[in-house]
């Protein structure tokens, strides 16, 4: 563990010692329109409805019973990393339980008395945690449903959440106040700290946070700053890291979009000009990421900037991409929408996995 950390630190003295200097930036221009999902799951019929498409509607429009809105809407959707589940937080206070197998749902909870605020799922899978307007932090068991663990004095929403690698540790970024890190088992707080958004990351286990202009990481033991990288003309809201593959992406306040900072290279290597983005998510490899943009659902190419294509979306929540880059999912009113992301990628114009 101490060779890793030393690892890890020597690659992030890299990353602090980055000069900012303007990134790329490419005007979005799409050729292609999102085509409609593979899959849709809703509460009724609990099968997966296929779309068919119309002049008026490209993204199609649902087949089988119609019912009237439930007045409930999907806020968080989220894979396993395994890819056998699909979770959604809804914001009546539920959270739904689908099979990718199957895509038949196996389990709905009641898991808060408002709405769904945050979702996250363990990395060995066992574990999903929910975040409510209630105030409280709620973990668990995917497998049996079964309650598991409650987290309360966070006193406002919690917003973000991220398990540690071994889940014995949950960091919850709150809305407006100071996030904290509890232990999952003694509900101990381990750390306070403010930010907009945060997640674990290995090796190491160590905690990212991306708060006002700074992108910290943090070590646990001693409760202590260890590097910091800082951006005085922009102000970080969201974060993504994968530290195998040496990319870290953000978004941005001030300067809207995202940001795809290159870690060995020691600078930002694409600025995507997505506009002001509530959620967004990034493929294994890198090749795309996708983003949700107020009313807009778009793909952007993580190698050039470009937006293969996108569509607007009325209620449009957040999207999640599975772990094995097979399956990119959003919340988008009442259902789920699941795309296949090689069907994806050819009807956008980009490459589909080999």
């Amino acid at each position: 563990m101490v060779e890793r950390w030393d690892v890890f630190a020597r690659l992030v003295v890299t990353l602090c010692n980055v000069t900012i200097t303007p990134a790329q930036s490419v005007p979005p221009a799409a050729s292609h329109v999102l085509p409609p999902p593979d899959v849709i799951l809703e509460e009724e019929p609990t099968r997966p409805r296929r779309f068919v498409t119309s002049g008026t509607n490209p993204l199609g429009v649902a087949m089988g019973t119609s019912g009237a809105p439930t007045g409930d809407v999907v806020m968080h959707v989220a894979f396993s990393p395994d890819g056998k589940w699909l979770l959604a937080g809804w914001y009546l206070g539920r959270l739904d339980l689908w099979n990718t197998s199957t895509w038949t749902k196996v389990r709905t909870i009641q898991t808060h008395q408002g709405n769904v605020t945050a979702l996250a799922v363990s990395g060995d899978g066992s574990l999903v945690a929910t975040g409510g307007e209630d105030g409280k932090v709620k973990i668990w068991n995917i497998t049996t449903g079964a309650s598991l663990v409650k987290l309360e004095g966070f006193g406002s929403d919690p917003m973000h959440l991220s398990f540690s690698s071994d889940g014995k540790l949950i960091a919850v970024a709150v809305k407006g106040g100071l996030g904290q890190v509890r232990d999952v088992s003694s509900r101990e707080v381990v750390k306070r700290m403010r930010a907009n958004d945060l997640t674990f990351v290995q090796p190491g286990d160590i905690l990212i946070t991306a708060q006002a202009n700074d992108l910290i990481s943090w070590n646990l033991k001693t409760g202590e700053v260890a590097r910091k990288l800082s951006d005085p003309e922009d102000v970080f809201s969201l974060l993504k890291v994968d530290w195998k593959k040496g990319n870290l992406a953000t978004v941005g306040v001030r300067e809207a979009g995202q940001t795809i900072w290159d870690i060995p290279s020691r600078k930002r290597r694409l600025k995507i000009e997505s506009g002001h983005t509530g959620s967004f998510c990034a493929d294994p490899n890198w090749g795309w990421i996708a983003t949700a943009s107020g009313g807009d659902l778009r793909l952007w190419s993580a190698e050039s900037g470009t937006m293969l294509c996108g569509s607007s979306i009325l209620l449009l929540g957040e999207v999640s991409g599975s772990a094995d880059g097979r399956w990119l999912a959003a919340g988008v009113e009442d259902q789920i929408r699941v795309w296949s992301a090689d069907s994806l990628l050819r009807a956008c114009g980009g490459a589909a996995a080999p």
